[in-house]
């Protein structure tokens, strides 16, 4: 077959298990989000793939690697060669073709003056009017404070805002008031694999409410500070949409309010979890942290975080039972805990007992609130909620946060 790849190799990847017309199959999916496409495979052969397809096994050798691991079976002539053009249509795999599509697509990135609200029509309305209806929908009911106290983080769910825009709402109820600065610090998710812990962008977001401008100064002193390494990830905020909704959230929360951002994705900490050591040792996660402490320090910081993800759709093998959500949210609460008693070291270090079991993806985001906090009042949880989709199995929880100066 014309224009095979002759030595397949993954990139990365996530695992979804479905069932479809009865079969249980197992969708590869693209775990860096910059393709749309997926590979379904029979549960029973998706090993022995991941194996093979790491760059060094040529098509014979894996035909023949299969023929000794089945005890004699042979994959049917042709068939291997069509696998692997499907998985490279999809750009799947690390090829020529997927490094072709990605150089253009961050070349097309680099050419935008703004950030496009890349999520507008399907986490939200589009339509600033329907946008605003929709917003305001969600602090039906929610009472504010009587006399709002000085708001120093507050954190919010980045799932879609039909799904957590409420708990977002009671995170960010009166925040008009009770936060009377022009800058936000925002910690979003990198759902990419980042190559570094963080990544920024000077580029302003467009939302359906109006441009929020970054604030340049922060911007350019923090990168100067820490290093330019911070932008080795920055196409990551092309498609993320965890910095798009908070950006969302609050151009509607702080409407007459010529506020600023600086937009941060932070990336994975999970390779610390082996070493028993708090993140910050690690010299660019320290080196980041120190400097926005040092150049932000009147700026509110807000987390864009999730916490679990688990059942099927995130790789786990059966459906949740009550039992099971009982025991995510006992173990979500005691890391909620430790974060309402600004303890990050804590915080980070109950991961470690279990592997980070429950996918919490908001960790580094939520760690490095933490750690940009000075000393003072503990937390307060304003809200808590378990989204279950129980014909699935499957959950994500979400909370909201805030700490006051």
């Amino acid at each position: 077959m014309e224009g095979v790849v002759t030595r397949p190799r993954f990139r990365p990847l996530s695992v979804i298990a479905r069932e479809v017309n009865g079969r249980r199959v197992l969708c590869l999916k693209d775990a860096e989000g910059i393709s749309d496409r997926m590979a379904m495979l029979p549960p029973a052969i998706v090993p022995f793939f991941f194996d093979v397809f790491d760059g060094n096994h040529t098509l014979e050798e894996i035909r023949e690697e299969y023929h000794r691991r089945s005890g004699g079976d042979r994959i049917p002539e042709g068939d291997l060669e069509e696998l692997v053009a499907h998985l490279d249509a999809a750009l799947l795999l690390d090829s020529p073709r997927f490094r072709e599509h990605f150089a253009a697509l961050v070349e097309e990135w680099r050419r935008l003056e703004t950030r496009p609200a890349s999520h507008a029509g399907g986490g939200y309305p589009a339509e600033p009017a329907d946008l605003t209806s929709f917003l305001d929908g969600l602090y039906d009911g929610i009472e504010l404070a009587e006399s709002p106290a000085s708001l120093a983080a507050v954190a919010v769910p980045h799932l879609d805002l039909h799904h957590g825009g409420r708990t977002a709402a009671a995170a960010l109820a009166g925040i008009d008031a009770s936060f009377d600065g022009d800058t936000i610090v925002i910690l979003g998710v990198g759902h990419q694999s980042l190559a570094q812990p963080y990544a920024l962008t000077p580029k302003p977001f467009e939302t359906p409410l109006g441009t929020v401008e970054v604030n340049d100064e922060l911007f350019h002193a923090v990168v100067a500070k820490a290093g330019s390494w911070l932008l080795d990830d920055e196409y990551a905020h092309r498609g993320e949409h965890s910095v798009e909704f908070a950006t969302v959230l609050l151009k509607h929360a702080l409407p007459d309010r010529e506020f600023r951002i600086l937009p941060v994705l932070c990336g994975s900490f999970h390779h610390l979890l082996e070493t028993g050591e708090p993140p910050r040792t690690d010299p660019r996660i320290g080196a980041f942290l120190e400097s926005v402490a040092e150049e932000a320090e009147n700026a509110l910081v807000l987390a864009s975080v999730d916490l679990a993800h688990m059942g099927p759709y995130y790789g786990d093998e059966e459906r949740l039972t009550p039992e099971q959500l009982t025991d995510i949210e006992t173990a979500d609460r005691a890391a909620l805990d430790r974060l309402i008693a600004r303890d990050g070291a804590g915080f980070f270090a109950g991961f470690g007992e279990d592997h980070d079991a429950r996918r919490v993806c908001g960790m580094s985001a939520l760690y490095s609130l933490v750690e940009l906090l000075p000393e003072g009042p503990a937390g307060t949880l304003t809200g808590y909620e378990q989204t279950v989709f129980p014909e699935e199995g499957n959950t994500v929880t979400i909370c909201g946060l805030t700490w006051e100066k």
